[in-house]
């Protein structure tokens, strides 16, 4: 997929864009990028997404980071995404962002966007507005899942509720982290649970311990991940991620590893001492296993 970052001169091709920030790629994502897809080859034309590089600051954390939510919508077959600061498109007034943005820069023939579409200054023009500026614009109606409408928003909230199975069913698969591994203590590793330690740049999840699927060299593991402070061992206070692969043995400093996460297991505890605590990661990954076995 092709990433052009704006300020940019006019696309050399017409396009079919969808428009949004499309945090998550979540269910209805999905639908309104594969729609952009299906109209893009039906007219002959590119395959379009305009979009922003972060999430307005007082919309939360973002799920999903830009590279992954480009790398999520290229699956789906979008060929081009022009990306934007907010803090440059969001003063514009509804006709600029349609004349200047859509039109002049990403050449939209045609646009397809959510219901709950907004855009221009201060968000007050709606979904119904862009099709009166580009009557060539498609507006999908909500995808709804256990009796209400698939959000961004929605997904935020549950995951941080620690609500991990019902947000893996609005994003269509389980929500996931990236980032390097990083050189820990290895306390793990004395208590007999040796752990890979990530810190992402972003961690919506709430604090606990989840049963996690790691894929490695075309094999899929089973673990056990500690999303918190670790209060029982030394920590140095700062929110990271430790996971256990359970049958994994390997080196895996300073590699990109992708951690799925799909059942919550139990809040993060305080234990009286190392032993306790490495009998309930024992209990943990028992658990786990025994999931992961019965898939």
């Amino acid at each position: 997929m092709q990433t052009v970052y704006l300020p940019a001169e006019p696309y050399p091709y017409e396009t079919v864009t969808a428009v949004g920030f499309f945090d998550g790629v979540h269910i209805a994502h999905t639908a309104l990028l594969k729609e952009t897809v299906r109209l893009a080859r039906e007219l002959g034309v590119r395959s379009a997404l305009f979009t922003f590089d972060e999430l307005p600051t007082k919309a939360g954390e973002m799920i999903f980071s830009l590279s992954e939510r480009l790398e999520k919508m290229e699956k789906l077959g979008i060929e081009v995404a022009f990306v934007a600061r907010f803090s440059d498109i969001c003063g514009l007034s509804p006709e600029a962002f349609v004349e200047n943005i859509l039109v002049g820069v990403c050449r939209a023939r045609f646009t397809v966007c959510g219901y709950n579409f907004r855009f221009g200054k201060g968000g007050v023009a709606d979904a119904s507005r862009l099709t009166a500026l580009l009557p060539q614009s498609r507006v999908l109606s909500p995808v709804e899942l256990s009796g209400a409408a698939v959000s961004s928003s929605r997904i935020r909230t549950l995951l941080a509720e620690g609500k991990i199975e019902e947000a893996n069913r609005l994003l269509g698969e389980p929500y996931s982290v990236c980032a390097a591994v990083e050189r820990g203590k290895a306390l793990g590793r004395t208590l007999g649970f040796p752990t890979v330690n990530m810190r992402p740049d972003r961690m919506p999840l709430c604090n606990g311990v989840y049963e996690t699927r790691i894929t490695l060299g075309g094999t899929v593991y089973a673990g056990v991940t500690d999303v918190g402070y670790r209060p029982t061992v030394e920590g140095d206070g700062e929110r990271r991620i430790e996971t256990h692969i359970i049958g994994y043995e390997g080196d895996l400093y300073g590699q990109r590893l992708s951690v799925s996460f799909v059942r919550r297991i139990r809040d993060e505890m305080t234990f009286d001492s190392k032993e306790s605590l490495a009998l309930r990661l024992k209990e943990d990954a028992k658990e786990a296993e025994r999931n992961f076995k019965n898939e």
